[in-house]
């Protein structure tokens, strides 16, 4: 049978190597506390799935996830070691574990990696079968909230070579997990598909989706082993969280940017960005608290002084605002194209202030670098 290009895809494993360098480093070795040995499991496991550490969840967690281990009752801890263990080969461990899980939490996931299991063993038909349910109403998903069924139903069919409902459930998964783990194999499944409607136009730009995010997932793997290596550094930490900013995931890189600034407040880069973030999530008090942090910071920093004047102009303080694009269109980036608005809303605000002549001289400014909004 004919391989596609998305099964042909290379996986995020992390080298032993690279896994050895981790677990040797100045990391602190991994202790289940007396207080909460399954919390602490459940950390362990999902820093090992983070770092594509797939060789070692298998000998780590297969005690934990049998009969009688502390996570022997999660649906979602099972599953995780039994893909680590489909995609390490260790396929009868896998099958093992799978068929003698019955009652759990998040049963479904189990389900979903039994499916993966038969897709692994050439078995599509019984791994569609698996994703599926047929009733009177037609044909549907079994576990349509689950992203990983998706993606395993268009690699099943990819592999069928049924490309129209393996581009559909591909489509599908990447409307639930834009930067899913697979992210890059459903682009590439996209490319395989409209090559074979000899659509070389969507191919071409799906492909390049594919190499986009499969750098993405790489450089992600990395700064989280440099987190992890030195929490304390900060560099590999703020480049967590452009990673997360350029996806636009914003919820994800919060969390990183507030840890950075609680660690190292005077890393004005890092306040700057947390603000970009807290802007996105529309949570505006706190971007400007975050912008004018990094204005004490660094005064001089045009991004933190225009989006800081925005946020201020928008919740009417307009004297706040006057202050800050004064300040910002005094300096150098008075004559930069990034800021010519910021003209403009100057001179919007001198006129609310009776200040007609130096409004009318900011517009001036504001037309000749270009800009064509009207005054009032």
């Amino acid at each position: 049978m004919r391989t596609s290009i998305a099964e042909r895809a290379p996986r995020y494993v992390a080298s032993i190597g690279l896994l050895a360098l981790f677990l040797g480093t100045g990391t602190t070795p991994f202790q289940v506390t007396q207080e909460d040995p399954v919390a602490a499991l459940g950390r362990r496991l999902q820093e090992l799935v983070e770092l594509r550490a797939t060789s070692q969840i298998p000998e780590e967690f297969f005690p934990h996830v049998r009969k009688g281990g502390a996570l022997a009752a999660d649906g979602r801890a099972i599953a995780l070691v039994a893909r680590a263990a489909i995609e390490t080969g260790a396929l009868r461990d896998a099958e093992v574990l799978l068929s003698s899980t019955r009652t759990v939490r998040e049963f479904e996931r189990v389900a979903i990696e039994r499916a993966r299991l038969a897709l692994e063993r050439d078995a599509l038909h019984e791994a569609s079968q698996a994703l599926v349910v047929k009733d009177t109403k037609g044909t549907r998903m079994r576990y349509p909230d689950h992203p990983e069924a998706w993606m395993l139903f268009a690699r099943t069919h990819a592999r069928l070579q049924d490309y129209e409902n393996a581009e559909r459930a591909a489509r599908n998964y990447l409307q639930r997990a834009p930067r899913g783990r697979d992210s890059a194999i459903a682009w590439q499944i996209r490319t395989d598909a409209a090559l074979r409607r000899d659509d070389a136009e969507t191919a071409h730009a799906c492909l390049a989706e594919a190499k986009r995010h499969r750098r993405w997932h790489e450089l992600l793997v990395a700064r989280r082993f440099q987190c992890r290596r030195d929490p304390t550094a900060e560099l590999p930490q703020l480049g967590l969280a452009l990673l997360w900013m350029e996806a636009e995931q914003f919820d994800e890189a919060r969390p990183v940017l507030s840890r950075l600034t609680q660690s190292a407040p005077n890393f004005c880069r890092a306040w700057f960005h947390l603000g970009e973030t807290e802007r996105h999530l529309g949570r505006a008090k706190e971007a400007e608290r975050a912008y004018s942090r990094a204005l004490v910071c660094d005064p001089k920093h045009a991004p933190s002084r225009a989006n800081r004047a925005g946020l201020r102009l928008a919740r009417e303080d307009l004297i706040g605002a006057r202050l800050d694009y004064e300040a910002l269109l005094g300096a150098a980036a008075g004559m930069d194209a990034r800021y010519l608005e910021a003209h403009v809303e100057l001179a919007r605000i001198l006129l609310r202030h009776a200040a007609p002549t130096e409004a009318k001289k900011r517009y001036a400014i504001y037309r000749k670098l270009g800009g064509r909004a009207a005054l009032r």
